[in-house]
């Protein structure tokens, strides 16, 4: 009663109706997605983009406007997953469909639809928590190499690293870690209930190394020509590429007077190219106020280089220096290299006397 009827796609007066006098010609039922395996062309439509999907084209379609009360629950179709509601799915008419609406700790909406040719059903899925549920979740803490990496549990967005997934339903579930310009990384797990599982992610930068053998660091700073120390090893001055380095965690440090330290750790891999920018930020006047620097070697003539940069040969002062800590090395052809860290206090000289040996 009040159902609409079709005739060669031509639509009729509602029911009850008698139409005379009509040819049946011999048809095949649109098939489902158990026999379309081999059908050309199998695809549908979901709001904005085209997904595959177990039906055949078809001229007799409609539309399944699908909604929920949960956000971001997962929507199937006769067995068939469509993506997270709301969406609309596009679906052979007429006929009965299977429609399943769930989320991790709510009871499964399921219900039979139809829609008529042309026609928008819509579905409101309305989820109930489901307490038996709700005390099998637990959670996946999730963090990654470099930070800020998207995270999606089993196809459904998280959030980005380093982030606490809470209310993952207990078993095996599917962990994808992306990030541009880096490879993906996925990860199977299985979660047991009211437990938290750690998940740490080294993503592999798609920049290859020049070395195929060793990873590399490629370091700039503003200002630049700053001093820069690799796990508290003196490098060199910015721009600078530190090279051959194995896989492993590096701790990188830039520094220049007048300007605050700048320390970043960064994981790398073979064949891997890493860049630093390092932006230092400049110091509050209070702590300027200069300091001096006295070196002086027994015998005298040294070369001294103050964080890697020549700067005279003993004896030698410098005066006006930042408060702050310095990499001082005196290196004197036949004589062994000396290397000191040396604090600089604000009004004070700092004194590095010290003889140096002979090479035997």
């Amino acid at each position: 009663k009040e159902k609409k009827y079709y005739i060669n796609l031509k639509k009729m007066i509602k029911s009850p109706v008698v139409v005379e006098k009509i040819t049946i010609p011999e048809t095949k039922p649109v098939q489902k997605a158990s026999d379309a395996a081999a059908l050309p062309n199998q695809e549908q439509k979901v709001i904005g983009k085209v997904v595959k999907r177990g039906y055949a084209k078809s001229a007799y379609m409609g539309v399944f406007k699908i909604s929920s009360n949960v956000p971001n629950a997962k929507v199937y179709v006769d067995g068939i997953y469509g993506g997270f509601a709301p969406l609309s799915l596009t679906v052979p008419s007429i006929e009965m469909h299977d429609v399943v609406v769930m989320k991790s700790g709510y009871h499964n909406y399921e219900a039979k639809k139809s829609v008529d040719l042309e026609d928008v059903e819509e579905i409101n899925a309305f989820l109930v928590e489901d307490p038996n549920q709700m005390g099998k979740v637990g959670s996946f803490y999730v963090t990654s190499m470099p930070a800020g990496a998207s995270v999606y549990i089993d196809g459904e967005y998280k959030g980005v690293t380093p982030i606490l997934a809470k209310n993952i339903i207990e078993g095996k579930h599917n962990i994808r870690i992306t990030k541009s310009g880096y490879s993906e990384d996925n990860v199977q797990k299985y979660l047991p209930q009211r437990m938290t599982i750690n998940i740490m992610s080294y993503l592999v930068s798609k920049t290859k190394s020049s070395n195929p053998r060793h990873g590399e660091i490629s370091i700039k700073s503003n200002p630049s020509n700053a001093a820069v120390y690799v796990n508290g090893q003196s490098k060199g001055n910015t721009p600078l590429s530190v090279k051959n380095l194995y896989t492993g965690r590096y701790d990188i440090t830039v520094k220049a007077a007048g300007y605050k330290d700048f320390s970043v750790a960064k994981f790398i891999y073979s064949e891997e190219l890493v860049n630093v920018n390092a932006d230092l930020a400049s110091l509050p006047k209070e702590e300027t106020k200069m300091g001096s620097l006295y070196v002086k070697s027994i015998p005298s003539g040294a070369d001294v280089y103050v964080n890697g940069v020549l700067n005279g040969k003993t004896p030698y002062t410098q005066v006006k220096v930042v408060p702050g800590v310095y990499n001082v090395q005196m290196v004197k052809q036949g004589y062994t290299d000396y290397v000191k860290e040396v604090k600089v206090e604000s009004g004070k000289t700092a004194n590095v006397w010290v003889e140096i040996k002979k090479v035997k």
